[in-house]
């Protein structure tokens, strides 16, 4: 990551009047909770970061005005450099030769950190398991065909991700849609997930019929091409 802004050291020492070198800011810059002001951030960015690399046994190192820091394995060590960075370049390598537990890597404030789960957090879950996907909030129009890839892509995702549970299509405020969208989007996810797995996971809700009949006329042609 190439940072062409403030340097740390900089930004990090006009809050911070105790800080006298840039050495000592980039030593202070991977610590937990340390960042220019508490009110625009928690200041944990570069010490998770730092923090993976070690438990990764990799490296880390930071390039900062006249200070560098240095990190492999279990050692840190910062230095001086007589040529300034302009800006701040942060470098970091993880090892994927064994399993990484981040609640271990990632304690703050004395507590692991429990990683959230993007679809309990983005697709709202009903009683039996079933996940609701609003095509409002998730598509950014629905009169063209390179619209709907990014959708049938994440309605794919989905379906797997929740294995035996159905997705719940939302159509709220939908009254139109294109041919070529309603095909991108359902005709292909039938091909792709096959009649059987398409009946068992999707399904359509608030659809305006039009919507439906256009949405229907797409997966009859896929059909009869397949």
């Amino acid at each position: 990551m190439c940072d062409c802004g403030l340097w740390i050291p900089a930004t990090l020492r006009a809050w911070h009047k105790e800080i006298k070198s840039d050495q000592e800011a980039l030593g202070r810059a991977i610590r937990e909770g340390i960042t220019r002001a508490s009110s625009l951030g928690q200041g944990n960015g570069l010490y998770g970061t730092w923090r993976i690399t070690r438990k990764s046994l990799s490296s880390f190192q930071i390039y900062s005005n006249y200070a560098t820091l240095q990190s492999n394995d279990s050692s840190v060590s910062v230095g001086g450099s007589d040529i300034p960075f302009s800006g701040t370049l942060v470098t970091a390598r993880i090892g994927y030769g064994e399993e990484i537990d981040l609640s271990d890597a990632l304690v703050i404030r004395g507590k692991p950190h429990t990683p959230s789960d993007y679809i309990d957090h983005h697709f709202e879950e009903d009683q039996d398991g079933n996940r609701s996907f609003v095509l409002l909030d998730e598509s950014d129009g629905f009169g063209s065909r390179s619209a709907g890839g990014s959708v049938r892509q994440k309605l794919e995702n989905l379906v797997r991700c929740i294995n035996e549970r159905r997705v719940l299509n939302d159509f709220s405020g939908i009254n139109l849609v294109s041919s070529s969208y309603a095909d991108e989007v359902f005709g292909k996810l039938f091909l792709e997930l096959g009649p059987i797995k398409f009946s068992k996971s999707i399904e359509f809700r608030k659809i305006d019929p039009l919507v439906r009949d256009l949405v229907d006329k797409a997966i009859v042609q896929r059909m009869r091409q397949h």
